[in-house]
């Protein structure tokens, strides 16, 4: 908090007296900081664009591709792997808490939610389930690809399943919607395409409508497959 807070009134006091330059921070509560009008209007928010690497585009950050660029550099597969089921606990045990904590609100999200979610879709569909967390984009891994995903909204409450062809696109729209402005996701690769994506997409509607998780639609669990 501290830090974020220093962070912010040196950012503000660089946009306020018009010196150029670059700022680059894990401090991501920075987003949500209440500028003065003056500075918010020096301010430009970049994001890497997406599958080009180098390429800037409007957006705010939330990603430090730190597995990413990990594995570019030759870090081994391992301890890649061994990382993330560390970052996995660090979201889910409790630990995280600070980290997938409502903004908007002062309760903390469930994170056991989270994780119970995410081992029924890992049973179901024998495939592993990808955590990001609100407001934060997909991994770059899912771009280009088919996926099927699953919105638990913020307050634990809720949860909307769907498939896509561009999971960044899709959680873009989603959040603009108030409901699911800050919903977390459970992201899952199908590389068999759409048809087999909208058959998960069903079946993990209803598997999660039978254990009587509120669904924000079980529409689409409607759907017919081969299974």
């Amino acid at each position: 908090m501290d830090g974020t807070s220093l962070a912010a009134a040196i950012l503000e006091y660089f946009a306020s007296s018009k010196i150029k330059g670059v700022f680059a921070t894990h401090l991501h509560d920075i987003f949500r900081i209440p500028f003065h009008e003056s500075a918010c209007r020096s301010i430009i928010k970049k994001q890497l664009a997406e599958n080009e690497p180098y390429v800037l585009t409007d957006g705010e950050c939330m990603d430090s591709l730190a597995f990413e660029t990990a594995a570019k550099f030759g870090l081994s597969d391992p301890i890649i792997s061994r990382a993330k089921e560390f970052r996995m606990n660090f979201v889910t045990s409790g630990l995280g808490d600070s980290l997938i904590r409502n903004p908007f609100q002062n309760q903390p999200f469930s994170s056991e939610l989270v994780e119970t979610v995410k081992r029924i879709i890992e049973h179901t569909t024998k495939r592993e389930a990808v955590y990001v967390r609100s407001k934060w984009p997909p991994p770059p891994s899912f771009e280009g690809s088919t996926c099927l995903y699953v919105l638990v909204m913020d307050d634990g409450q809720l949860l909307y399943v769907g498939e896509t062809d561009s999971i960044s696109k899709r959680l873009t729209q989603h959040r603009r919607d108030k409901k699911k402005a800050a919903a977390h996701a459970l992201l899952v690769a199908v590389s068999e395409g759409k048809t087999e994506a909208r058959d998960l997409e069903a079946i993990i509607i209803r598997e999660l409508n039978s254990r009587g998780f509120n669904l924000l639609s079980t529409v689409d669990g409607r759907r017919n497959s081969l299974r």
